[in-house]
Order: structure tokens, then C-alpha cells, then sequence
């Protein structure tokens, strides 16, 4: 299962000017930001000293990022020893992403040997019994035919062999898990209808897309834009389209500018 960094217009719009205030392209920027999360992401943390940013960014940029709220000091109690760590912000929800799908992986396995343990005892004992059968019979051949029966008998499978493999949490946990971060409720699956609408999708782009348009619409606070079933999704599709770089247009009359990049209201 892949996985993917979204980058938000508000990240982008700011780009330029960090570069310039550490003295490096706009360029630089945005890949280094991109490198810190997808760092943060791969090793489950939030937290990064002045040398990573130094190797994200090919530059001592950790003012800047800091004058611009990507990074914030680290609250007391937390050392990364020896050089003092600071909090990557927007790294957290990635990881409620990567802790959400180890919860969706455990819930699965944990079904599957339940499931496994219930279905175990009757199936040795189903073979057991063939088993039986099978020698019985064929001591009775051996009986008639006047001959020394020779037979194997072979131990049932163990409950381990039994249980099915286990497999990675479905692409429909992925979109609930996305639901339960941006909107805070678990989301409430409706059969049918959101399969249809999940696979007509799935046939339109790939998972990440589809991912990418579902949290657009989750986000949007726009009356048209915005979507609470994946059934929804579906209908407002082509509306959910990515906008091009070139930010101009009517766009910006839904942008809520109330909050930044991270959710938060703006300082005053």
C-alpha cells in the first residue's frame, strides 16, 4: 500500500518567502518541506534538531521556518540531546494517519484469529475422524487379502495452518480514517451505496487521488465543494479536481482565510 504527503496551498503560498529569508530557492523550499514531513512520517515522530533541517534544506534555515510556523520550540521536558529539538508542526496528523492504519491492521488480524480459533476444533476434528475412516478401511483390505496391513497415519494441521494470512487494512479503512481525523467521528459506512460510488471512483484515479479529493471536500467549507459520503465524492468528483499552480480565479472567494496552514486561527 503506498503512501503519499499532500501539500497545501497555504504551504506553498509562503514558500517563496522562506527561501528568502534563508537565503536558498523557492525550490529548496518546498521539496525540503516535503522531505521533513515524509521524515517525520517514516520514523513516527514530530520532532527534528537544526542538523536535519540543515539536510533537508541545505541550509541553516530553522529561523525562518520558525518565523513562519513550521517549527515551534519544543515544550520543557523533551531532549534530544545534544542539540536542542524542535516540533514539526503538520507532522502530527500524519501520524494519527499511520497510527489509525496500524489500528484498522490489529482490528483485522485480531478478527481473523478469532475467527480462526472457532473454526480450528471442528475441522481436526472433521480430519481426525476421516482419518480414522481411512485406516479402518484399509486394515479391513488388508484382513481379507490375507496381507500385514502397513498404513501412516498422518496428525491433523495445527490451528496455525488453518488460520487464513493475514493482509493489510482495506482501502474503505483508509477513507474512514481519513474521516475520523478531519472531521473528529468515526464515519458510518453505508453499504452499498458507498461501495458503488468507492469502486466507480478507484476506476477514475488512483487510491492517493481519490484519498486527496475525499479530504479536499471533508475540508472544504464551501456549500457545493463540500462532501460527508463517499457517495457524495462520487457526484461532486470533477468539482473536486486539483487547482492548477497558477492560484487565480473565483477560487479564492471560498478560501476560509480565518484559518492558516495548520488549522489555526490567525494571530492578530
Amino acid at each position: 500500500m503506498s503512501s503519499y504527503i499532500a501539500f497545501d496551498l497555504d504551504a506553498l503560498n509562503v514558500a517563496r518567502d522562506v527561501g528568502a529569508a534563508a537565503g536558498i530557492s523557492e525550490e529548496r523550499v518546498t521539496h525540503g518541506l516535503l522531505r521533513m514531513w515524509a521524515w517525520c512520517f517514516r520514523e513516527k515522530t514530530e520532532h527534528v534538531t537544526a542538523t536535519h533541517v540543515r539536510g533537508f534544506f541545505g541550509a541553516d534555515a530553522v529561523a525562518s521556518l520558525m518565523a513562519f510556523g513550521f517549527l515551534a520550540t519544543v515544550a520543557d521536558g523533551f531532549d534530544l540531546a545534544p542539540e536542542a529539538a524542535f516540533r514539526v508542526r503538520g507532522a502530527e496528523r500524519y501520524l494519527r494517519i499511520s497510527e489509525a492504519r496500524k489500528r484498522g491492521a490489529d482490528k483485522t488480524n485480531s478478527a481473523k484469529r478469532e475467527r480462526a480459533a472457532s473454526v480450528a476444533p471442528a475441522a481436526v476434528e472433521r480430519r481426525s475422524s476421516d482419518a480414522q475412516a481411512t485406516l479402518k478401511s484399509v486394515n479391513e483390505r488388508a484382513l481379507n487379502d490375507a496381507l500385514t496391513p502397513s498404513t501412516e497415519h498422518r496428525a491433523p494441521s495445527t490451528i496455525e495452518e488453518l488460520a487464513p494470512a493475514s493482509r493489510s487494512p482495506r482501502d474503505s479503512d483508509l477513507m474512514c480514517a481519513d474521516f475520523e481525523e478531519v472531521i473528529g467521528t468515526p464515519y458510518g459506512w453505508n453499504g452499498a451505496k458507498d461501495g458503488t460510488a468507492f469502486a466507480w471512483c478507484l476506476k477514475q484515479a488512483p487510491l492517493e487521488e481519490v484519498r486527496a479529493r475525499w479530504r479536499s471536500g471533508l475540508k472544504s467549507n464551501d456549500k457545493w465543494l463540500g462532501v460527508r459520503t463517499v457517495a457524495q465524492l462520487r457526484s461532486k468528483w470533477n468539482d473536486l479536481a486539483k487547482m492548477p499552480l497558477d492560484l487565480t480565479g473565483d477560487w479564492r472567494s471560498r478560501v476560509d482565510h480565518s484559518k492558516d496552514f495548520f488549522g489555526e486561527p490567525h494571530a492578530q
